[in-house]
């Protein structure tokens, strides 16, 4: 019986499989391979607290019922009761430890993923494989298929899984397979692709509406991959997984209140200390400019596990915004000792060195960035801006266009490489530039301002004069366009005004 459903929930029709289980469960209500099975489908369906209560019937008669025990474990641990849940896994682990059929080591994969073991739960994997080598049944081919899948063999486990849905083409959990593993094998137009067709033979799934928002989203698709989290959602609205990468998208997007409104709902659902939605919460704070908030959430981060590398590089950069330079300096080394890799944590220190007056050193920093990842255009421009404080203007240029040719949408970009080329007699060059930095965003006004001042150079002083004075007309105090102005005015014989201008600059200074 428990073959046979579990064939069902593997190969079949999900409601067929799921009404065969409530069939049996009429005639014998204590049935523990229907009520299993039926727990299997209802985490499907997002309604985790039935699976529970499905698997809590089974453990009422046989306490160590060793799959009552995995099954609940796991849905406690989603739930966030960690403790009650890895009570179970561990003691699911106890009573299986000698087991090594290829179903009993799916689900000790499974245990050890829970308990934060992903060593033991590799290994798990490795002897599913390697004790699936010759097998024909059916079943031990898809835990063979999804062995290879936990262990990053993604273009193994397609052509595993594959073999299987030309025997069993609407089965909506080996679409959800092979879906999963073509997203992370980077093919995400199959990936898609596979998970509308598995949504549509099980258009209430949580799982399939949820993974296929998460392929949404690490196409940075952020919009389409909202929609299905929120379609997960209410299904199951306290799924924790959509709620925390709901968030997420809303964090990407700029929707910073409904990005905390998502995590604060995660943090009140879970026990109060998951650090991945603390830390994306410091990051709101962070963008409310809230430091003190985000550092707290930090420092709450780092007193769970001192070992994460972004809690210390985003505790340096909110200290930073505060000007503790030497506290920044400190959590950013910190980071980079953790993940000596870590880009961010490299930018943000060579900020702060900059700021300390070790500018030699900051230089060095923006170049371990580069060297690690030669497309970080953050890197390229913040060096760029650098290189141009210090009058060395073609290393600042040079810079610049490389963070242009990786971000060519980018208004700044445009606007610092239009300001280097004016201090460097590129007026031409950043005329141009600065152009291209207003048509992408007109409402900066430094891009005016240095346009304002090639104009100038080139003695087109009407242009300078029309550019100079949009400046001021938003920005009344900005003393480098008034200096300008005055210059545009003088040359043009507008004493008066020229004199208006300068007195305005004496009284600001």
């Amino acid at each position: 019986l428990s073959e046979t459903l579990n064939h069902g929930i593997n190969f079949g029709d999900w409601k067929q499989t799921e009404a065969l289980c409530n069939q049996i469960l009429e005639k014998n209500p204590d049935d523990a391979d229907a009520l299993l099975a039926r727990a299997r489908l209802k985490i499907y369906f997002g309604k985790s607290n039935e699976a529970i209560a499905d698997c809590e019937r089974v453990l009422v008669k046989s306490p160590q019922y060793a799959r009552a025990l995995l099954r609940r474990g796991t849905l406690l641990c989603d739930a966030g009761k960690k403790q009650e849940g890895e009570t179970d896994l561990k003691s699911y682990l106890s009573l299986t430890q000698l087991a090594h059929d290829a179903g009993t080591l799916s689900g000790r994969a499974t245990a050890f993923s829970a308990l934060k073991d992903p060593e033991s739960s590799k290994k798990q994997s490795q002897e599913i494989i390697g004790n699936t080598a010759s097998t024909t049944e059916h079943a031990n081919i898809l835990h063979r298929g999804i062995a290879q899948a936990e262990l990053n063999k993604f273009k193994d486990a397609i052509e595993t899984l594959t073999k299987l849905k030309q025997i069993y083409p609407t089965s909506p959990y080996l679409g959800l397979w092979i879906a999963y593993c073509h997203s992370e094998n980077g093919q995400s137009e199959l990936a898609l692709r596979e998970f509308a067709a598995a949504a549509e033979r099980a258009p209430s799934s949580t799982n399939i509406e949820g993974s296929w928002a998460y392929a949404l989203e690490k196409e940075q698709k952020y919009d389409e991959a909202i929609r299905h989290f929120e379609k997960a959602l209410l299904l199951e609205n306290d799924n924790l997984f959509a709620l925390r990468h709901r968030g997420w998208c809303h964090l990407r997007l700029q929707n910073n209140n409904k990005a905390l409104d998502d995590f604060n709902k995660a943090l009140a659902l879970e026990e109060p200390d998951d650090t991945g939605t603390l830390l994306y919460r410091a990051q709101i704070y962070h963008n409310f400019e809230q430091h003190k908030e985000a550092i707290a959430e930090c420092r709450r981060v780092i007193a769970l596990d001192a070992r994460i590398a972004t809690a210390w590089c985003q505790l340096g950069d909110s200290l930073a915004h505060l000007k503790q330079w030497k506290e920044a300096y400190a959590s950013c080394t910190h980071a980079i000792a953790l993940a000596p890799n870590d880009t961010t944590a490299f930018c943000i220190r060579a900020w702060v060195r900059r700021e300390m007056g070790n500018r030699e050193m900051a230089f060095a920093d923006y170049g371990r960035a580069i060297a690690i990842d030669p497309k970080l255009e953050f890197a390229y421009y913040s060096r760029g801006v650098m290189y141009r404080d210090d009058k060395l203007y073609t290393k600042s240029i040079a810079d610049l266009s490389a963070a242009v040719r990786l971000s060519p949408t980018s208004a700044v970009n445009y606007c610092a490489r239009g300001c280097a080329e004016v201090r460097n007699g590129d007026y031409k060059e950043a005329i141009a530039d600065c152009t291209k930095s207003i048509e992408l965003n007109s409402n900066s006004l430094h891009p005016y301002l240095s346009r304002g001042e090639a104009y100038s150079a080139l003695g087109q002083n009407t242009l300078a004069l029309s550019d100079l004075t949009h400046v001021l007309d938003h920005h009344p105090v900005n003393t480098e366009a008034l200096s300008e102005r005055a210059k545009v005015y003088e040359k043009l014989h507008k004493t008066k005004l020229a004199a208006d201008d300068l007195a305005r600059l004496k009284s600001l200074k």
